[in-house]
């Protein structure tokens, strides 16, 4: 989904785009589900806030759609839903009335099959809702506040300890299975009695880690792992699969790249260099700048430095990615980044073979090379180019 299209594919490959309503043309689909009979999209209708009315359309064939919900009372943003035969019901967390400055209010929402809906006061005032599930006759609503099911009148809750934050939930074998932001894989049996009620079947060795980037090269994966407000470390792998953790600490906090014969981590200083991971050296560039791209060919290399998004591009040469010049003139703003192939380097509007010539091309963004061709993305469309210039 997007904007007020739906677009469908049989390939992955080849999509047909189908406007699911024409007015008003600030509708923003951003939710799209199956219920195993309709097919539903969920959006913004206006897209104005945080806490904003939502329209809910449906389809049987993903071509033809009917508006079902329109309410600006009742919104299903950033809900979790469960969806049978064309109802709805879902656990959102909304202001009441819309403000960005109120505690969210959380409401659970039901409309049926003809789109008509109710909204009713949760017994949990939850912030974030991970979950809504049905089974043997009851909804269950998970939440960062505890665990609320009730039959499907809503009348009678059972109120259970077992918060849980931003998890994927499935039923399971004798229980319910949790998957946590945090990396825990938690079971919870149907008639836990526990205060909790969550057993911690898997929790990861380190926690508070964040992977930041990943390369390969020289026949080995390298990813770079940083704790909040602490410098980086790196894992290492043969084969994709068995990880170890080396044991060097990586003070340059940015992106971990492989280019030409050797590793390169840059960001925030001089950039950091490496053939296996383990002994690193300084690429001395420029005392003072930040390494915002680098890019190696045969027998030159362009690194870029930017300070922050909106100033111009800094440009250093290099016949071996050691010694660096750096040139008398700067490039855009918009090119941030950097790649080499078929003897070319390319950034998001220009090329150059030399570093010192540049060549306009058609702008893109997100640029790959990959089995001798350039890919990159200009917000509508994947392109293609050889040389980097058509």
């Amino acid at each position: 989904v997007g904007e007020n299209k739906v677009f469908k594919s049989d390939d992955g490959v080849d999509w047909l785009g189908t406007i699911v309503e024409d007015e008003p043309t600030d509708l923003s689909l951003t939710t799209i589900f199956d219920d195993g009979t309709f097919l539903h999209a969920i959006g913004d209708d206006p897209p104005s806030g945080i806490y904003t009315p939502d329209a809910r359309f449906t389809s049987l064939d993903g071509v033809t759609w009917t508006k079902k919900h329109d309410d600006p009372d009742v919104g299903l943003r950033n809900a979790v839903v469960l969806a049978t035969d064309g109802n709805v019901i879902a656990a959102t967390a909304l202001s009441d009335p819309p403000s960005h400055y109120t505690r969210p209010q959380s409401l659970l929402i039901m409309q049926d099959a003809d789109g008509n809906a109710s909204a009713i006061q949760s017994p949990v005032s939850a912030s974030h809702w991970s979950a809504v599930k049905y089974r043997d006759g009851r909804f269950w609503f998970f939440s960062d506040q505890g665990i609320a099911s009730s039959d499907a009148s809503f009348i009678k809750w059972t109120i259970e300890e077992g918060a849980i934050d931003r998890a994927a939930i499935i039923a399971g074998e004798g229980g319910w299975l949790a998957a946590t932001s945090s990396g825990e894989i938690k079971f919870r049996s149907y008639d836990a009695e526990a205060i909790d009620g969550w057993d911690i079947l898997h929790s990861p060795e380190i926690k508070n880690l964040e992977l930041v980037d990943i390369a390969f090269g020289n026949g080995l994966f390298l990813a770079m792992e940083r704790r909040h407000g602490e410098n980086g470390t790196l894992l290492r792998s043969f084969n994709g699969k068995d990880w170890g953790r080396l044991s060097n600490e990586i003070t340059v906090f940015g992106d971990l790249t492989f280019v030409r014969d050797r590793f390169i981590v840059y960001g925030n200083a001089n950039p950091l260099q490496s053939v296996d991971g383990t002994e690193w050296s300084t690429m001395d560039v420029a005392t003072g700048v930040s390494i915002s791209s680098v890019a190696g060919g045969s027998d030159l290399w362009i690194a870029l430095s930017q300070e922050i998004r909106s100033s111009p591009v800094g440009v250093f040469l290099s016949t071996d990615g050691s010694s660096w010049e750096e040139q008398d003139y700067t490039l855009a703003s918009t090119e941030e980044e950097v790649i080499f192939g078929n003897g070319s380097f390319v950034t998001t509007n220009l090329v150059t073979t030399d570093g010192i010539e540049w060549k306009t091309h058609q702008s893109v963004r997100n640029l790959r090379f990959y089995e001798g061709e350039f890919f990159g993305f200009d917000g509508v469309g994947v392109f293609s180019s050889s040389d980097g210039l058509n």
